[in-house]
């Protein structure tokens, strides 16, 4: 149940920034992003919470023809404008194959049954599933031994207004389409990573991730994030009643004035990177070549 209703957030949450996704600072990061990954020719990869293919189709020139990529995300406007550019390409994303489903189910995908790939990606995902170590060990089942995960996690002073409106809802005992409270700095990805059973390579931080470096805000401007995140973009109904508002803006108040330093909330723009590698087999038992057919 609470992943469907983690699937069905991020189905409000994104149905509506599909046409113009591409356009914001996704696409410099994910070229940013796979500059860190290692991805040779020939290569079987699996891009979790696709979106619009920025990614994929990166993921796809690495590979080569003779290599496979699967994007797969469970938003079907996003999926649509990925399905688009892949038909206007032609035959030069023959090797990309886009599945809609829930990330966090890849075992209800027929089509990656008896498959484990090379190396799996999440970019500016992770944040979106309640239990990341959970769903790490649920996305190693998929990759071969040896092979790669990479994936990304906010900084904890990245888009602050989100981050106070997170720390609203949990005090009010509401749901949000998100979570990254737990997600405090380059030491708390690597530690989630082991914990889910791989071994790190490497821990970065991006910074820039957005453009805009680090920013500044006053003490007062609480209440125009409150109104632009809670009156004018509450895509998944958290705040849907009156009553409900009227209770999140004292408490994001009092939120956003812990974050204040000097009377200035600082907002940092960077993400943490890990790279990780799930264990290779024991010598005895070889892993079986498994392909994309």
């Amino acid at each position: 149940m609470a992943s469907k209703r983690q699937a069905d957030g991020a189905v409000k949450f994104y149905e509506n920034r599909a046409a113009n996704y591409d356009d914001t600072w996704h696409d410099d990061f994910t070229g940013r992003f796979i500059s860190y990954v290692d991805i040779e020719p020939g290569q079987q990869v699996l891009d979790l919470a696709c979106g619009t293919g920025l990614l994929t189709f990166l993921e796809a020139d690495a590979v080569g023809p003779s290599g496979k990529v699967i994007g797969i995300d469970v938003t079907p406007s996003m999926l649509g404008v990925a399905q688009f550019k892949a038909r206007k390409a032609g035959d030069k994303y023959a090797n990309v194959t886009f599945l809609k489903g829930d990330v966090l189910h890849l075992e209800e995908l027929d089509q990656l049954k008896n498959i484990k790939f090379d190396v799996i990606t999440v970019a500016s995902a992770l944040v979106l599933f309640p239990d990341p170590k959970a769903a790490i060990e649920h996305w190693s089942h998929f990759l071969k031994p040896g092979g790669t995960l990479a994936l990304d996690a906010t900084h904890p002073r990245n888009l602050v207004a989100g981050m106070v409106l997170e720390r609203v809802a949990r005090r009010l005992d509401l749901e949000v389409p998100y979570n990254r409270s737990w997600s405090k700095s380059e030491s708390t990805l690597k530690d989630v990573l082991e914990s889910a059973g791989l071994e790190v390579g490497r821990v970065v931080t991006i910074e820039n991730q957005a453009g805009y470096g680090k920013r500044s805000y006053d003490m007062e401007q609480w209440d125009d994030f409150f109104v632009e995140n809670v009156i004018m973009k509450d895509v998944t109904k958290t705040f849907a009643s009156n009553d409900i508002r009227r209770k999140a803006q004292g408490v994001y108040k009092e939120e956003w004035e812990k974050l204040a330093i000097d009377g200035k909330v600082e907002e940092v723009d960077s993400v943490f990177l890990g790279i990780a590698r799930k264990r290779k087999l024991n010598r005895g038992h070889p892993a079986s070549r498994e392909l994309i057919h």
